[in-house]
């Protein structure tokens, strides 16, 4: 049996192309979605930062980071107001021309200043944060090996930058349940080198961006960074500019903007799904059911099944497909080799038919056509076989001018062996008959010489009667054979004489002679069992009675006609139903 079925074959292909498309499609379509939306942001981002990098221009420069990194206790601190902007305008536009300027104050101005661009850079930061709907902004400065100065929008009272929105909600929350959150100034663990290489940032032309090469996912939340280098007015690398954009939004938003194009994509795939079936089932079935066809068609043809094999070699499905065809081919050669075996038949059948024919011929001619002709006696006979040749036979043949010899009897069995048997006691019962022997005493020899001759333990019924023409007296002797019926009163009877032992059964056996008179006008029915015996489509005999009643209804006509009459009642009687035995009637009419 095939382990692979046809359905199981092509439901996997269908199964693996269908879950392949929809893999793909939903990938594709994500990916596209996302290059395209990221497009559309990083232009916005990038727009941002070039605005948040010139503003900056105004107020960066050197060592300033360093003051911030050192004293960010005292920058976060409250500080007048009427003193801060005293000392910002005293000494802050020299502090851009000359780097030294700000080494060289005293700590009252280097806090002044440096509060105030802090304080200046959280506004700025907070308010694009807001108006761009940024989660942060923040600047990163190099301090140490792997890490980064971080300075935020002023987002909380205390300075912070969070990385969280800025509800009252989230403003509750602890350090311990909140994420993670940077004072001003802080020192953090931010390794600029996983975005970018640290030498290339320092190297970027003046308007470069880049972006993360990857979301960066927080707490369950997605982040999308933009970067671009700052510089100050001597054109020299302070840190890294960062606007931080929500992108857990984004995302929904792909999805949404994404469904229609998926939708339409998995009725494409579906179609294209729909177009893989069809072509499975073309490869799997209907192409090789085609060629199947054809080869069928040109076997009708050429009747020659290497022509079939030749034409169904191409097909190797493991399924139920390929096993039809494997099973065309064996049906095929069986069809050849029994055609040929048919053939032989034929030609064997047709040699039995013809020697059968010949048999038929050679016992036609055996059995008498012309009945003599006595002014004593009329007689007829018929054999009807219910093959090709039977085993029942009749003859009628004069031993002196005195005396008639009348037979019939029924061989066992029928066709060829019952023929050569009947052929075989026929010629013993004439050649014993013409001895002068009593009826009796020819049974007795015939029976002796078929035992002796008998290889096929067969045996024949024999009524045998010798009619003195002169007195009418008519000897007879019965071996197994079916009652005469006799027609001594004017109507028939049986007249059950004394039954010997069937002849060719065994060895030893003796028979008795019985007489019957007859007067003028008398007549003589005898008959082999395949008159009573015969059966109609009901399983039903026709019987003596029936035989005896078809007699008594012309029960003076000549042989001749009395044969017709049994035949023809015994034909109404069967009807479309078998002949299951031959049917042989014989008939005397005694004239005196």
């Amino acid at each position: 049996m095939r382990k692979r079925k046809l359905l199981l074959q092509i439901g996997t292909v269908v199964s693996f192309v269908f879950v392949l498309l929809m893999i793909v499609a939903e990938k594709y379509i994500f990916k596209k979605s996302t290059e395209v939306y990221l497009e559309a942001e990083n232009e916005m981002i990038s727009s941002d930062l070039l605005y948040f990098r010139n503003k900056l221009k105004d107020h960066l420069f050197l060592d300033v980071e360093e003051y911030w990194v050192n004293n960010q206790d005292k920058v976060s601190e409250d500080i007048n107001d009427d003193e801060l902007a005293v000392l910002f305008e005293s000494y802050l536009g020299d502090a851009r021309k000359d780097e030294e300027t700000f080494r060289t104050m005293n700590d009252s101005q280097k806090l002044a200043i440096a509060k105030n661009i802090k304080n200046s850079l959280s506004s700025d930061f907070y308010y694009y944060m807001k108006s761009r709907n940024y989660y942060n902004v923040y600047i990163l400065y190099p301090v140490g090996d792997g890490f980064a100065f971080v300075i935020g929008a002023d987002r909380n009272s205390d300075d912070t930058i969070w990385n969280g929105s800025d509800s009252e909600e989230n403003q509750s929350i602890t350090d311990a349940e909140s994420e993670t959150k940077y004072k001003f100034a802080d020192v953090v663990p931010f390794d600029l080198g996983e975005q970018r290489d640290e030498s290339d940032l320092v190297n970027k032309k003046d308007n470069e961006i880049f972006f993360a090469d990857s979301i960066n996912y927080i707490n369950g939340k997605a982040y999308y960074s933009g970067y671009i280098p700052i510089y100050d007015y001597k054109n020299e690398f302070l840190g890294v500019l960062c606007a931080e954009y929500d992108w857990s939004d984004a995302y929904s938003t792909i999805l949404d903007s994404s469904k229609y194009k998926l939708i339409t994509d998995i009725l494409i795939g579906l179609f294209l799904l729909a177009g893989v079936v069809l072509m499975c089932l073309y490869i799997m079935a209907v192409r090789p059911l085609r060629e199947t066809k054809e080869a069928l068609d040109q076997y009708k043809i050429t009747k020659n099944s290497d022509d079939v094999e030749r034409m169904l070699s191409g097909i190797r499905s493991k399924n139920e497909i390929g096993q039809f065809a494997d099973n065309v081919k064996e049906l095929s050669k069986e069809i050849d080799r029994y055609n040929e075996e048919n053939i032989e038949l034929a030609k064997a059948t047709a040699k039995v038919k013809t020697e059968l024919d010949m048999a038929a011929t050679i016992q036609g001619d055996s059995l008498i056509k012309d009945f003599p002709k006595s002014s004593y006696y009329e007689v007829y006979a018929s054999m009807t076989p219910a093959k090709e040749v039977g085993g029942d036979f009749y003859d009628v043949f004069d031993i002196d001018d005195a005396h008639t010899v009348f037979v019939i009897a029924d061989v066992s069995g029928k066709g060829m062996p019952a023929a050569l048997f009947m052929m075989a006691a026929m010629t013993s019962i004439r050649n014993y008959s013409v001895s002068g022997c009593k009826p009796s005493e020819i049974i007795t020899k015939v029976n002796e010489e078929l035992v002796n001759r008998n290889i096929m333990d067969m045996f024949v019924t024999i009524w045998l009667g010798i009619l003195d023409k002169n007195t009418g007296v008519l000897t007879t002797s019965n071996a197994g054979h079916e009652y005469p019926a006799v027609n001594t009163t004017g109507s028939f009877e049986l007249f059950k004489d004394k039954h010997g032992f069937v002849v060719g059964g065994m060895s030893g056996v003796k028979y008795t002679d019985q007489e019957i008179h007859l007067s003028k006008g008398n007549i003589v029915f005898v008959y082999t069992d395949g008159v009573p015996e015969a059966t109609n489509s009901k399983v039903e005999m026709y019987t003596d009675k029936r035989m005896l009643e078809a007699l008594n209804k012309k029960s003076s006509a000549s042989p001749e006609e009395l044969l017709a009459i049994v035949k023809s009642s015994v034909d109404e009687f069967v009807g479309e139903a078998e002949q299951f035995d031959d049917l042989t009637m014989l008939c005397i009419k005694y004239n005196g």
